[in-house]
């Protein structure tokens, strides 16, 4: 055991008891909050941020699984297979007709690699699009009303694909609204006043 990892291990184990969460939870916030390409992710930006996302927290009383999922990715994965989080939001739910073979992820090894298992077009018209039955089966598993899921998506579904991504963004923007206390309408036209990306229109 290298020097350099027993002191990461050792940082890991002091976070997780001062935060009392999971390793898991740890490590998929430390994911999210991280500088890119950082070459000691524990650095002292990231404990600014886990320091916010601690106080947003506890101010909103949302679970950190759900919290992740504003700052990056939704939480999908621990090791290569499906978390507990994604595996209750996404992978448990169904109805006749419906299918949540739609959120079914790939076998990851590493970060980079998270992604949807298969990419499916949200536009009816093209080819290998989700049917209808799924289609609403997203919608209300996201907890969409149809004229909102369809403001979400600029009234209109393009050439978008359901990715881990844009899923992401979908739960994101219904997560805020409801932890503000706002409409999904009134929530996308202050994000884009104050230009986040998070009101971006998914890729």
């Amino acid at each position: 055991l290298r020097p350099d990892y027993a002191k990461r291990i050792h940082r890991l184990a002091r976070l997780k008891a001062a935060l009392g969460w999971s390793y898991w939870e740890v490590d998929e916030t430390i994911v999210a909050l991280a500088t890119p390409a950082a070459a000691d992710p524990l650095d002292a930006n990231l404990l600014i941020r886990l320091g916010h996302f601690e106080l947003i927290r506890r101010r909103t009383n949302r679970p950190v699984a759900e919290l992740i999922g504003w700052f990056g990715l939704l939480p999908a994965y621990k090791g290569e297979l499906a978390s507990d989080f994604y595996r209750a939001a996404f992978l448990e739910k169904g109805g006749p007709g419906q299918s949540a073979s739609i959120f079914q992820l790939a076998v990851a090894t590493d970060v980079p690699g998270r992604k949807l298992a298969t990419d499916r077009p949200l536009d009816p018209s093209a080819a290998n699009a989700l049917g209808a039955a799924d289609f609403e089966f997203l919608r209300e598993t996201l907890g969409y009303t149809q004229a909102d899921f369809a403001a979400v998506t600029n009234s209109g579904f393009g050439m978008l694909s359901l990715s881990l991504a844009n899923l992401s963004m979908f739960y994101r923007l219904k997560s805020l609204s409801s932890a503000m206390g706002v409409t999904l309408a009134g929530l996308k036209q202050t994000m884009l006043l104050y230009g986040s990306p998070a009101a971006a229109t998914p890729a």
